[in-house]
């Protein structure tokens, strides 16, 4: 066997460290590479996935790694667009499922042995433990885009009281923890709005940075805090 080069060593070693902790899924689940890159994805339940790489896909449990602002995050393939859903499909052929043989019949006259049931893995934990904070994220940003809609359309000061909001528009960035409080998330982006004068007899475009607080304990318990706007853009 010919030596391995220090250099190509140390790669080796530092692929496999990355692997770790990054928390990928565990080896001998069915997990196929994606190594797909889109500057923005639109998911079902309206959240917006920017400049983000979907790094692997579970083909036994359907998740969807996501590599997004340095932060690797599973998702449901369902929840993606058709586009990036064939894209899957098209990479994930390239590598067929294992096949695994079928257990011979136990004899007649052997015994049966009663096998202790097998404690769960710690690389299971990890993913179930991963998809519940992405569910919680889920529901959180569907919270915060109804309470953030509501805000601008019913709750939003325009400068006077002749005026109706006749559309309004979001473009909000993904929750993200607030630190040093357990279980809260804040939301920030723009609200876009048309409203129009009945003095003036025009209508008028506005656009407002907008922000929600909210606390989220688990995915069915999220509760909206406080809704901020600012005359300034969020970015």
């Amino acid at each position: 066997m010919l030596p391995i080069p220090r250099p190509q060593f140390l790669g080796i070693i530092a692929l496999g460290m990355a692997g770790f902790l990054f928390g990928i899924a565990p080896l001998h689940a069915d997990v196929v590479p994606l190594k797909l890159s889109y500057a923005r994805i639109g998911l079902s339940n309206g959240r917006v996935l920017k400049n983000a790489t979907l790094n692997s896909i579970n083909r036994e449990s359907g998740l969807v790694y996501v590599l997004e602002n340095e932060r690797l995050r599973p998702y449901p393939a369902t929840l993606f667009p058709g586009f990036v859903t064939d894209a899957i499909a098209q990479r994930t052929a390239e590598y067929p499922k294992p096949t695994t043989k079928s257990p011979k019949p136990a004899r007649s006259h052997e015994r049966e042995r009663v096998e202790p049931a097998p404690r769960p893995a710690p690389e299971n934990s990890a993913t179930e433990a991963a998809a519940r904070q992405a569910a919680i994220e889920n529901a959180v940003a569907r919270k915060a885009e109804q309470a953030a809609r509501n805000h601008l359309r019913f709750r939003q000061d325009n400068g006077s009281d002749y005026t109706t909001v006749t559309a309004a528009e979001l473009d909000l960035d993904p929750p993200e923890p607030v630190p040093g409080w357990t279980h809260r998330y804040r939301v920030r982006g723009n609200g876009y709005t048309n409203f129009y004068e009945s003095v003036g007899g025009v209508f008028r475009n506005r656009v407002r940075g907008i922000e929600i607080l909210l606390e989220a304990p688990t995915a069915s318990r999220v509760k909206v805090l406080e809704v901020t706007t600012s005359w300034s853009e969020h970015r």
